[in-house]
């Protein structure tokens, strides 16, 4: 059987923030009005995304909550717009089931400055970038693999639990294994 799998990525390069979340929120949006137009909503459909809809503001179960992507004054968040939250509602709305937990992580956010100014402890926030959602595929099972992260694939010493931004030609996100 044929069974589409449809990819979004989004790297718009844009230097402000706000702008770059928005751009995302845009580019998200026409994929779910493309997934929309498929009206039989029991096809089987599977979709891996990098979202990079930035940490989660809130608990990996809840509903989108405004207030958790503000700050303390009440000014929205860059990723007001466009976040894990309101991904996953959005892709709940279209019938589709997201298939990762809430200790599955697909980048590592480090702030390198925090941990040599405090020699060992650890200043990082795993963060739930990456998603694969499906529909009408009951024994699909999806895994973040890391396996690519070695020495003898250019990474060093480095792990998975470090962020591996900055590497060139390297990837820095995990890879998602999708099976059915």
């Amino acid at each position: 059987a044929r069974i589409p799998v449809y990819s979004f990525y989004n790297a718009s390069g844009m230097k402000q923030l706000k702008q770059e979340f928005n751009a995302r929120a845009a580019s998200f949006e026409m994929l779910t009005m493309a997934l929309n137009q498929d009206t039989n909503g029991d096809s089987r459909v599977v979709v891996v995304m990098d979202a990079n809809n930035a940490r989660l503001s809130g608990d990996f179960y809840e509903e989108f909550e405004p207030r958790k992507y503000k700050d303390y004054s009440g000014k929205e968040l860059a990723q007001f717009n466009h976040n894990f939250h309101r991904v996953k509602a959005a892709m709940r709305n279209l019938r589709f089931e997201l298939k990762e937990g809430e200790n599955d992580y697909s980048f590592v956010y480090q702030n390198l400055e925090k941990e040599a100014e405090n020699p060992g402890k650890q200043f990082r926030t795993y963060i739930h970038d990456d998603h694969c959602f499906f529909r009408g595929l009951p024994d699909l099972t999806a895994e973040f693999i890391w396996d690519f992260v070695s020495e003898e694939n250019g990474y060093g010493k480095r792990t998975n639990e470090e962020n591996l931004s900055g590497l060139t030609g390297l990837p820095d996100h995990a890879g998602i294994l999708v099976t059915f």
